[in-house]
């Protein structure tokens, strides 16, 4: 008996120590954004302009075409990590920028770029952009 609860005690402190390190270990996510993403795919010829302001429109696109939106990140008032992870039914088409640092009082513009895949369906598709902000 004395082994098993041995054993036991063992165990929970294994659990303990690794809940613990994971704790500690996770960013300090200082906020989180989501921008809408969407795009129309057609199989006629189209050109595709979309300026709306209130997320990532990319407008009507072929399959095998693709275009490009920008997003800009101003004026932030202590130093952030940037993490940007598309979600959604489009995620694996966008390409978005590896994480980096933003040092305070610093702007930056990021490109993210879409390609419709060769043989997508005519549709609508849509998706979101996730904006991690991490205390660096």
């Amino acid at each position: 008996m004395r082994t098993w609860h041995a054993f036991l005690l063992v165990c929970a402190v294994a659990l303990a120590g690794t809940v613990g390190t994971l704790l500690f270990q996770a960013p300090d996510i200082y906020r989180v954004e989501r921008f809408p993403m969407d795009a129309e795919v057609k199989q006629d010829f189209v050109i595709g302009v979309n300026a709306d302001p209130g997320g990532f429109h990319f407008g009507s696109l072929r399959p095998g075409g693709g275009s490009a939106r920008t997003l800009s990140i101003d004026s932030v008032e202590t130093e952030l990590r940037v993490r940007l992870l598309p979600e959604g039914e489009m995620a694996s088409w966008v390409s978005v920028p590896p994480p980096f640092v933003l040092r305070e009082g610093e702007s930056r513009n990021v490109t993210l770029t879409i390609g419709i895949p060769r043989g997508t369906a005519s549709g609508n598709y849509t998706g979101t952009l996730a904006v991690f902000l991490e205390k660096a």
